[in-house]
């Protein structure tokens, strides 16, 4: 048994599948020049099973995505586009999924840990943004009488 409880398989090439001591320029030197399967087919590989949590490819370790890291990256984005009374509604979805996300990709390595890193930077750019310009007007108004 292996580490995830799997059966061992024997993936050992059998005698047909060896070359001939012989000749070089005979049939059945290699295992893809059968020279007497007739209409058989040649052997195939059994490939061994997907775990879950394994594999690097779009689902990351535990067979899922990050969606959460994305989506607070796309609203940190989109929380500068000036539309009334939206801004502060994405900057607060863009720090609350960014922060999941990024809790997410550190705890079970899940993907997109940049985009979550990203869209946290961005959303606390936008609230130090938004400070200065509160702190600029105010000012303004005080020292402008």
């Amino acid at each position: 048994m292996d580490r995830y409880d799997r059966e061992e398989r024997s993936y050992e090439r059998g005698e047909r599948d060896l070359p001939d001591s012989g000749s070089s320029d005979s049939s059945g030197d290699f295992p893809w020049q059968d020279s007497g399967a007739g209409d058989q087919p040649p052997e195939v590989w059994e490939e061994p099973p997907e775990t879950p949590g394994e594999g690097g490819g779009p689902g990351g370790r535990d067979g899922q995505g990050n969606p959460l890291a994305i989506a607070g990256f796309v609203c940190s984005l989109v929380m500068w586009i000036p539309i009334p009374f939206t801004a502060p509604l994405f900057w607060l979805m863009a720090l609350t999924f960014s922060s999941i996300g990024l809790s997410r990709s550190r705890r079970r390595g899940a993907p997109h840990k940049g985009l979550a890193i990203a869209g946290l930077c961005i959303s606390l750019i936008g609230v130090v943004f938004v400070i200065l310009l509160i702190l600029f007007f105010v000012g303004a108004s005080v020292f402008g009488e």
